[in-house]
């Protein structure tokens, strides 16, 4: 689920290249809805790491691959 959820992000913010924090935010607060008994966990997620997920993937060289396994989020 974590992979999941910031790879989601990451790919959010790649394809919205000027969307604000609070956009994305939104974004993946919705998406967490659609996670039914994960949702928690969903919301758990976005509060811990969405910063920084937001902050490296304004980066161009960085993949969502690269970024959620630097965050422990995805295995390499």
């Amino acid at each position: 689920m974590p992979c999941t959820i910031c790879t989601d992000a990451v790919n959010y913010v790649k394809s919205n290249p000027g969307c604000t924090y609070n956009q994305l935010y939104t974004a993946m607060r919705l998406e967490c809805n659609t996670y039914s008994q994960y949702k928690g966990q969903c919301v758990q997620v976005l509060d811990k790491y969405l910063t920084t997920i937001y902050e490296e993937a304004q980066l161009p060289w960085e993949t969502p691959s690269s970024i959620c396994s630097e965050n422990h989020l995805c295995n390499s």
